[in-house]
């Protein structure tokens, strides 16, 4: 099997030996780490609320909630290549877009529109690969249907995925061990509070070198926290909000 680093113009080879049945539902408590020898991957998000502007609201009601979504490995040297055969939706509401380009045929896409002039970066949903502070490009693959309309691209497609548009080392974990996956956004206007993400499906990874790649799978439930508290980092669901001294990077601008 080769290499899955991929540019611009090429399609990501997929494990389709079967459909790898997901998770339905709430994940228990911290839900279950991927395994693969001794290296574990886990979906985890930074959730936090921003105003119109696409700026932390660091308490109270904002204009947007946020879940941004990452790879968090227990060792450094990895580098995801692309995700699969994704299971992606909101308990209730819709995924908000403020991309750049306001021409029909592209807003409301998933693509990460991070440098372009007018996208509002904090109040747009897009899927990407590399780090937080620079998402890159994503290429989606077919199964992401999804072309969205007007300001709102309402769900993504079953099964879709995604790989890092070119840039070999873009899918490499950060000093945390994380890799940027995508934002999710969605209204808040104190409506947010207790909607919950479920993010679960495939990736594959390597060892930072050309060599085959590893499979993992995971499905994870992420719960928008109340108005007025604090952002929530890392693992979603029961198990953060409740406080289990989970350690995370808050997002700022």
């Amino acid at each position: 099997m080769r290499d899955l680093n991929q540019t611009a113009g090429s399609e990501p080879v997929r494990r389709r030996t079967s459909t790898f049945a997901l998770a339905a539902g709430l994940v228990a408590c911290l839900g279950t780490a991927a395994t693969a020898g001794t290296v574990t991957m886990s979906f985890t998000a930074d959730m936090y609320r921003v105003d119109g502007s696409g700026n932390n609201v660091d308490n109270g009601v904002g204009t947007y909630a946020v879940f941004d979504v990452f790879a968090t490995f227990n060792q450094g040297g990895i580098r995801a290549l692309n995700l699969y055969d994704m299971s992606i939706s909101l308990s209730t509401g819709d995924f908000i877009h403020n991309d750049a380009s306001t021409s029909n045929s592209e807003f409301g896409r998933w693509d990460a529109a991070y440098d372009a002039a007018g996208a509002i970066v904090g109040a747009d949903s897009f899927v990407t690969i590399g780090a937080a502070a620079t998402p890159n490009l994503a290429v989606t693959d077919p199964n992401f249907s999804d072309s969205g309309s007007a300001t709102d691209a309402r769900a993504i497609s079953a099964d879709a995925g995604w790989y890092a548009g070119g840039g070999e080392t873009w899918g490499d974990v950060d000093v945390n061990n994380k890799v940027f996956l995508g934002r999710f956004v969605i209204a808040d206007g104190g409506s947010a509070s207790g909607v919950a993400l479920t993010f679960g499906g495939d990736l594959a990874y390597n060892f930072q070198t050309p060599d085959d790649p590893i499979f993992v799978n995971d499905t994870q439930t992420f719960t928008m926290p109340t108005a007025g508290s604090s952002a929530v980092p890392g693992l979603g669901g029961v198990a953060a909000l409740a406080g289990v001294g989970l350690v995370g990077r808050r997002r700022r601008r």
